[in-house]
């Protein structure tokens, strides 16, 4: 009986925990062909959520458990080959906390902060040869104060305050 509850209650965790795409930064590429797999624990103890057809884990999540209850508290979303798309925190089924985004070489790029699954506070991302692109703030889900923009060589080449728009 014990486990029959454990299973549905694994089973209604997946069906709420929805998987946010709504980052600017995510390449068309990574919208391969997935399946949705029986839950499966990876050997380093992550959970793999789904993988894609050719059985590379697409996104795994780690999980609290405090007595039968069972709570995701970090995800990763990996590309089609396996390398690390982004991670971040988890807080009741949504982002919260830092989330990084990866290019598929490996290289940063993207990194910014999330409350409750909404953006908020410093935002960076770079460009493909590591430096900054741009760095601004979010304060809940919308651009807030000045945002600087930077050229492929470092130099910052444009300033935009928000606040005023």
């Amino acid at each position: 009986m014990k486990n029959i509850f454990i299973l549905v209650i694994s089973l209604f965790i997946l069906a709420s925990c929805g998987n946010e795409n709504s980052d600017s930064n995510t390449d068309n590429s990574t919208k391969q062909e997935t399946k949705t797999t029986q839950e499966t624990v990876a050997p380093d103890g992550e959970h793999i959520i789904s993988t894609y057809t050719n059985g590379n884990p697409k996104i795994t999540r780690t999980y609290k458990v405090d007595g039968e209850k069972r709570t995701a508290v970090y995800e990763k979303e990996n590309y089609e080959d396996g390398n690390l798309l982004k991670e971040g925190g988890l807080k009741n089924g949504k982002r919260d906390g830092e989330w990084k985004s990866f290019r598929r070489d490996g290289i940063l790029w993207s990194e910014g902060f999330y409350v409750d699954g909404v953006r908020n506070g410093t935002t960076i991302t770079y460009h493909p040869n590591g430096k900054k692109y741009y760095e601004g703030n979010y304060t809940n889900g919308s651009k807030s104060g000045n945002w600087k923009f930077y050229d492929r060589d470092g130099n910052m080449v444009k300033e935009e305050n928000y606040d005023k728009k």
